[in-house]
């Protein structure tokens, strides 16, 4: 079973490359919007992930 952190990245990336090759989802607004929301919740998503593996700060920092 693939990771969910990796799936969140490859949503992330998809959700940058898909409009520059012409897909999109209704209007170029919605579009836009529906892009900033993807990329919002999927980095959240990995530093969430991230966070509760342990070893790092809720700032990122590195715990010693």
């Amino acid at each position: 079973m693939i990771s969910t952190t990796y799936i969140a990245v490859i949503v992330n990336v998809l959700a940058v490359v898909l409009p520059k090759l012409g897909i999109e989802v209704g209007s170029d607004q919605l579009t836009g919007a529906l892009q900033t929301l993807i990329v919002v919740v999927s980095g959240l998503w990995v530093l969430v992930k991230r966070y509760k593996q342990g070893g790092i700060s809720v700032l990122g920092v590195r715990k010693p």
